[in-house]
């Protein structure tokens, strides 16, 4: 799955794998008031008989939501249920294990493994 913000840029004969999710932002933000402000605007959308009697929360809510782009690399295996997190650039040959989640730069021809993902070994 593939949640797209701003780029998310996948090299030629990069392989990923089943259950891979690949996000270059956050959905959510870090403060708890933000957060309280998009479930009233949701809540005010999706089901407006409840927001009744409620100020009007859709004028209030602007989602502070920061994007930065992913890079994948030519010829990168990316395992099964990986997460790629924005900003992350992933170097040409490597390979990500499964269930790892990469939040950084992974160097070329690199085995990554983990959470968070760390370099194990060389490819080459």
């Amino acid at each position: 799955m593939v949640h797209c913000r701003s780029r998310v840029q996948i090299g030629d004969y990069a392989l990923i794998a089943r259950g891979v999710q690949i996000t270059d932002f956050e959905a959510h933000s870090l403060d708890p008031d933000q957060r309280k402000a998009e479930i009233e605007y949701a809540r005010s959308v999706n089901w407006p008989d409840l927001s009744r009697g409620r100020r009007d929360v859709r004028r209030e809510f602007v989602p502070s939501i920061t994007a930065k782009p992913i890079v994948i690399g030519d010829n990168v295996w990316i395992g099964a249920n990986a997460i790629i997190l924005k900003g992350s650039v992933i170097g040409r040959g490597s390979v990500i294990g499964a269930g790892a989640v990469v939040a950084g730069e992974i160097p070329p021809l690199s085995v990554a493994v983990g959470n968070p993902a760390r370099v194990i070994r060389s490819v080459a």
